[in-house]
């Protein structure tokens, strides 16, 4: 008998300092799951590492990716294969309250807010399901 694998894959995004990690470490843990975090692709400059995590969110075996890289990965994803589901579900990470953010992490945010508005019509109509989650200011 063949045993039937089940794989969840599942993106997590949201601006910086939302608690993207600390939500993917608990849901990785519940899942038993490895979490892929994007935000170590960075140094090699945004458009290589959008390609890089699109490439790994498109294996099978990755079950949880997070990062503020995600929605530019997914936007690769669909312009290369506009006609598959990149990934099962995106969970958008949010932080109530005011927080300190740099020029450079504040325009990192609107660029994923930007680019996840453009792509998230696109996605829906392939079935990808959307869950924003609150992630609390003391953790």
């Amino acid at each position: 008998d063949a045993v039937a694998v089940v794989t969840r894959r599942i993106a997590i995004t949201g601006s910086p300092k939302a608690g993207k990690t600390r939500y993917s470490e608990r849901l990785g843990a519940k899942l038993g799951v490895e979490v892929v975090h994007t935000d170590d692709y960075i140094p090699m400059g945004w458009s290589e590492a959008s390609l890089h995590a699109a490439d790994v969110m498109g294996k099978p075996s990755t079950v949880v990716t997070e990062g503020v890289a995600v929605p530019r990965a997914l936007r690769k994803m669909l312009e290369a294969r506009p006609d598959v589901k990149p990934v099962d579900e995106v969970h958008i990470v949010e932080r109530p309250g005011a927080h300190t953010l740099t020029a450079e992490q504040a325009a990192m945010g609107k660029g994923l807010r930007t680019v996840l508005a453009e792509i998230r019509p696109k996605l829906e109509a392939l079935g990808v399901e959307f869950k924003t989650v609150i992630e609390p200011e003391d953790g």
